[in-house]
């Protein structure tokens, strides 16, 4: 009898304890529920659902709801908030941001920032600017990334090449692919190696950069004179004076045209086309030439591939010595693209005060910290892309290359006609990349005036 009394003790115990201390699966009264939505796969879910936990804990008086979305993101959300559905926090990216900012869709979080003192210095600025518009912030950046590039120590040690992956000219990247692109017998077969893989029209895009053009250039037209002034892609009106009469450019506007054909994008186009004999040959898809070259790269076949910080974690799964480099410097500098992920808040929200909480949360130290452990995205605030959280010392790969390439990416702010622009050149590349012989093949010059005849009549259409 006492040993079944001791066990019903514990029994109960435990049944105590567990229902204490059991998850709260709905909202409770009291608490403010806020919607929470991400693109739905396996690693967001697990990432979101920890980060939504310990927010929960620290602010018990919000519950948030967490919806996760499988399948096409994009087209969803902007379903829900044409509809007036849309959840109170949600994921962005810098690829359709502005789409929805010039539609009002997302709070302005200035007035926010400002009242709270909020320390916007420690975001890297490119992830920070990545969520502003028109001079307004609407969102707080979460994760980033760049192109990067993965090498086989192995065979380099092979063809003698001794150049620094992190430091290498367009003259030592070209000779590099070339050295180690030649036929080899193995195992009583031939077999053909290459140097690199084929670029796409986005990684062209940096090579444009690297020889000294770009693709949309940044005006702001001066409210005293009306001309125009060339800058970069992050500077706004105010933050320079005219170029022409030296007044202060405050309530100027900004304009973008397009400029790619242009001798430094030609330099770059031309550059792209020099790698080709040394690559294999273009597949399919984009998705389809990413599979096959990682297949060719494991097997010691593919000397130099692209790839991202997410690339860390499917090179450690494979029997091979690699490392880490950055894209090679051309005439006009080292330059690579950057994309940035982060989250908004809904302007049509009820609960605007609960969801800046939690947007402040999502993009905390303490929530950067759990994204730093996924090594998927590069934290976006320094303290902690700097720190052991993500510099890992467990880790064969150095964490610190991926977050000191931020010195030569290049932010490319995406207006809300980007996606067209993008189409046009994506569908141009295709002709340029055609076989020698095709009589649709047209050559870098001829590439680039036809991009930029489509693009002159594409962005004319906003004005």
């Amino acid at each position: 009898m006492r040993y079944f009394l001791a066990v019903l003790a514990v029994v109960v115990g435990l049944g105590v304890y567990l229902l204490s201390t059991r998850r709260v699966e709905d909202v409770q009264p009291g608490q403010v529920e806020l919607r929470f939505s991400f693109p739905g796969d396996v690693r967001s879910l697990s990432v979101y659902s920890r980060i939504a936990r310990r927010f929960m804990e620290e602010n018990p008086d919000i519950y948030v709801k967490l919806e996760p979305v499988v399948g096409d993101f994009r087209r969803i959300i902007q379903r829900d908030l044409v509809a007036k559905i849309a959840p109170d926090v949600f994921f962005s990216d810098d690829d359709y941001f502005t789409v929805f900012a010039q539609d009002d869709h997302y709070l302005s979080l200035d007035e926010l920032i400002e009242r709270d003192g909020y320390n916007v210095e420690t975001f890297y600025r490119p992830a920070f600017e990545s969520f502003r518009y028109e001079g307004v912030q609407y969102g707080l950046p979460f994760g980033w990334g760049c192109s990067l590039l993965l090498y086989n120590k192995a065979l380099f040690r092979e063809h003698g090449i001794t150049y620094d992956p992190t430091l290498w000219t367009w003259e030592q990247f070209l000779d590099t692919v070339k050295r180690c692109t030649d036929v080899v017998e193995v195992d009583g077969r031939t077999v053909q190696r290459y140097g690199y893989m084929r670029d796409n029209w986005a990684h062209t895009m940096c090579h444009m950069w690297q020889g000294g053009g770009t693709i949309l250039q940044k005006s702001i037209v001066c409210p005293a004179c009306d001309r125009r002034t060339d800058v970069d892609d992050m500077v706004e009106p105010g933050d320079v004076p005219c170029a022409q009469c030296g007044k202060a450019t405050d309530n100027g506007r900004a304009e973008w045209r397009c400029v790619i054909d242009s001798p430094g994008c030609l330099r770059g186009v031309e550059f792209m086309l020099s790698l080709l004999p040394y690559t294999p040959r273009a597949v399919a898809s984009d998705a389809s030439e990413m599979s096959s070259n990682q297949e060719l790269f494991v097997t010691n076949r593919l000397a130099v591939i692209r790839g991202g910080p997410y690339s860390a974690q499917w090179a450690s799964e494979v029997d091979i010595d690699w490392g880490i480099g950055y894209y090679p410097a051309g005439p006009g500098g080292r330059w690579t693209r950057f994309y940035c992920d982060g989250f908004v808040i809904w302007d049509q929200t009820s609960h605007p005060q609960e969801a800046w909480r939690f947007l402040r949360y999502l993009c905390s130290d303490e929530a950067q910290r759990v994204l730093a452990k996924e090594g998927y995205h590069i934290p976006t605030r320094r303290t902690v892309a700097e720190s052991p959280y993500f510099d890992r010392p467990d880790t064969p790969w150095d964490e610190s290359k991926f977050a000191g390439a931020i010195d030569h990416v290049r932010f490319q702010r995406k207006i809300p006609r980007w996606d067209p622009v993008g189409q046009i050149i994506g569908r141009v590349y295709g002709y340029l990349m055609l076989e020698g012989g095709s009589f649709q093949k047209v050559s870098a010059t001829e590439f680039l005036q036809r991009c930029q005849h489509q693009i002159d009549r594409e962005l004319s259409r906003d004005q």
